[in-house]
């Protein structure tokens, strides 16, 4: 007893310095943060936060195409054998596997920001749900009234009020459509920071300074890319969020007006994050029964696009090479120099479901 009173103070001394060695011993061994976890939302935490460290070392499996989405599965990311293998929160004999999707974009300083979201499953037991599953598995298809309509093979919200708000850092969109990819297509709800003409370039065909219809070079395109850049709209997190899509850039006959798309997607783009709703956007959103073309005044009844007002689509007219197509009570074809709101559509892939119901009131929220 006399030996421990005299020699506390160095025994003390002794076991924390024994509990500090192994507590670096533990972290050095490991090198990372996978294991066991206490959450499903930790476990995808630690996951991704690997997963970076991983791909830090190892740029080669980075993606080479800004806005496109690269797989790196789970098993590629441990497979240095660093790390133990995750297994469920409450059965470790249940194998979790996993990968994460990475996409980058490239700012106005010319850096690439990328962007990693983790996929885990974990047999039975828990599964990371995307948004564009959590809809297809919650909502209900229905045949009428406002709701998500199976169309081709697409998922299309039609009607006055839909339940398809989705918020994205402190913007507020509607969801448009889902493809059969899983991409996720969104229009603007708040009266639009541009307001611009479609093109106003010299036309030869007219002599005059009234716009030339092609997308690619037009007016419109450099302003929505100005726009995206634009802190006044954007923030970085946002806009890490939007990926590239292909985007339908064909012209429409003046004599068409069946509700479809064929002209309008003959031609396409993917190199632009924000676009133009298309002419047949607007329409197939109505669930009127009179809407049977894009001549009808009925196509403006319950159509929450109709709630944003008049716009400019993407859609220009193939006999009139100053024209364009706008939409206010119906469609019309107008000369591109005019000055019209702009409602902007873009994409999103590669998100998680986080909470909400779609309503205005509890709009999907997204990680």
């Amino acid at each position: 007893m006399k030996f421990l009173r005299e020699n506390i103070v160095k025994i003390l001394l002794v076991f924390g310095i024994l509990i500090i060695a192994i507590v670096i011993l533990i972290a050095c061994s490991g090198k990372g943060t996978g294991g066991k976890a206490t959450s499903y939302a930790k476990m995808e935490e630690n996951f991704k936060n690997d997963a970076t460290r991983y791909l830090s070392k190892h740029k080669e499996l980075l993606p080479k195409e800004e806005g496109k989405l690269v797989k790196v599965n789970m098993d590629t990311i441990y497979s240095e054998g660093q790390m133990k293998k995750m297994t469920a929160i409450d059965d470790s004999s249940v194998r979790c596997d996993g990968y994460v999707n990475v996409s980058f974009r490239v700012d106005k300083n010319e850096d690439k920001i990328y962007r990693a979201v983790p996929h885990i499953k974990c047999g039975d037991k828990y599964e990371t749900e995307d948004l564009y599953v959590h809809i297809l598995k919650n909502e209900d298809l229905v045949q009428e009234y406002d709701g998500l309509y199976k169309v081709g093979d697409e998922y299309i919200y039609r009607g006055e009020n839909p339940n398809n708000y989705v918020k994205i850092g402190e913007n507020l969109y509607r969801i448009v459509s889902i493809d059969s990819d899983g991409y996720i297509k969104l229009i603007t709800t708040k009266a639009s920071i541009l307001n611009s003409v479609w093109d106003d370039r010299y036309n030869i065909d007219t002599g005059k300074y009234n716009g030339i219809n092609d997308y690619y070079v037009s007016r419109i395109r450099t302003n929505l890319s100005e726009v995206f850049e634009s802190d006044d709209y954007f923030t970085d997190s946002e806009r890490s969020v939007f990926v590239k899509k292909d985007i339908c850039v064909g012209k429409r006959s003046e004599t068409n007006i069946l509700i479809n798309k064929t002209e309008e997607c003959a031609t396409t783009s993917d190199e632009d994050y924000l676009s133009l709703p298309l002419l047949y956007d607007y329409y197939i959103a109505s669930i009127d029964p009179n809407c049977k073309n894009i001549t009808d005044v009925a196509c403006n009844n319950y159509n929450y696009l109709h709630l944003l007002g008049s716009m400019y689509t993407m859609t220009g007219s193939k006999e009139t090479s100053y024209l364009v197509y706008s939409i206010s009570e119906t469609a019309e074809a107008s000369r591109a120099d005019r000055t019209r709101r702009v409602s902007i559509i873009s994409y999103i892939s590669n998100v998680s479901y986080t909470s909400g119901k779609g309503t205005l009131d509890n709009p999907y929220i997204i990680n």
